[in-house]
């Protein structure tokens, strides 16, 4: 890939909201505005965790870190805008969408929905990079890559090499989309959130990360095995039968997917 003129590659053009977009030669990312919804995803905790905030009454509170934010009636695009948010404003969470892209949010008379895509957790008196109850840092994170797919053919995604470089995975295996990225993309997340990963390819690995936890929420790494290998994401909520799963390489995409318990490993958490 390095040597290559860059080419920037739009994932899913629709409106002004979020476009996004990256340097095909993995050197380079573009930030643009654009949409990327999830395809197959399943569902997402309609009340998410409530982390108390300096201020908020117990609120989950997000920044604004887009120039501009459309605030719009629905959780789509097609819904008309209600007004706007511009960089550094804070709002209050009062729920997402069924696929977990869409925030509900309010700031004074302000309410409405809009992407999550660029909207930063605010927690204030984070100690171990958790709030007890409340969200892992790594999952806003995560779930601004839902959507992030690999490219078919000889092209290679310049995100899912991120990931994978994020490990001590070689050359040329780091730079190739058709390599198993689960573990990459875990290991990219947490790293992204001021955490230390496993620097380790290999999905079985992150079953010695962190401490082993019985009862898992949302968020927490969740470890399978799968016939030659293994599979690695997070928790997005669980049964006693199954385990919806945000995760990377599944389907060759970052998705929420459903998985058996049957070949579930264990469940992890930070120390």
């Amino acid at each position: 890939m390095i040597g290559r003129p860059p080419r920037v590659v739009i994932l899913a053009p629709t409106s002004n909201d979020l476009w996004r977009g990256h340097a095909a030669n993995g050197l380079t990312q573009v930030a643009l505005h654009c949409t990327v919804r999830a395809r197959g995803a399943t569902r997402v905790a309609a009340h998410p965790p409530r982390v108390q905030t300096q201020g908020d009454g117990g609120v989950h509170q997000f920044l604004v870190v887009a120039s501009s934010l459309h605030v719009r009636s629905g959780p789509s695009i097609t819904f008309a805008p209600l007004g706007g948010l511009r960089k550094g404003d804070v709002v209050d969470l009062i729920d997402t969408s069924g696929d977990g892209y869409w925030f509900r949010i309010k700031k004074g008379t302000l309410q409405g929905w809009c992407s999550q895509k660029y909207l930063q957790s605010v927690q204030h008196g984070v100690g171990d990079q958790q709030v007890e109850g409340g969200e892992f840092p790594w999952m806003p994170i995560a779930l601004a890559e839902v959507g992030v797919k690999a490219f078919p053919g000889s092209a290679d995604n310049a995100r899912i090499v991120e990931y994978l470089r994020s490990t001590n995975l070689g050359a040329p295996y780091n730079a190739n989309d058709e390599t198993a990225w689960c573990s990459g993309f875990v290991n990219w997340c947490l790293e992204r959130s001021g955490l230390e990963g496993t620097d380790s390819a290999w999905a079985l690995s992150w079953s010695n990360w962190g401490k082993e936890v019985r009862e898992p929420r949302r968020g927490s790494i969740a470890v399978f095995t799968r016939p030659g290998g293994g599979h690695v994401g997070f928790v997005m909520s669980r049964t006693a039968q199954n385990v919806e799963l945000l995760g990377g390489n599944q389907s060759e995409a970052v998705t929420i997917e459903r998985r058996s318990t049957k070949a579930l490993v264990g469940f992890r958490e930070p120390i």
